[in-house]
């Protein structure tokens, strides 16, 4: 048994089929505005501040979580992730 509703449940297939979609629709130069939202071992993840792009810093690590900046997508994984790399004369630093 879930710990989630039904509806929940729903909601989140929903926003995973449209990250997905968005992600498939980006283009290599592209730039968005991006907020850090995890750390990881190799990382950071970064999602669209007003959308539902999700993208990776592979081994950049002088961002925090919360920082806000422009990143443009230089490449994409084999599963159509966005990699990206941070403009960083449009760093927008939250602390």
């Amino acid at each position: 048994m879930s710990q989630f509703s039904r509806e929940e449940i729903k909601e989140r297939d929903e926003l995973k089929k449209l990250t997905e979609q968005v992600a498939k629709q980006c283009d290599i130069e592209e730039e968005y505005e991006f907020v850090v939202v995890e750390s990881v071992d190799w990382g950071l993840i970064c999602r669209q501040s007003n959308g539902y792009l999700e993208a990776a810093i592979i081994g950049k690590k002088e961002l925090s979580i919360g920082d806000v900046f422009i990143g443009r997508i230089i490449e994409k994984t084999s599963s159509g992730n966005p990699i990206i790399e941070i403009n960083s004369t449009q760093l927008k630093r939250t602390k």
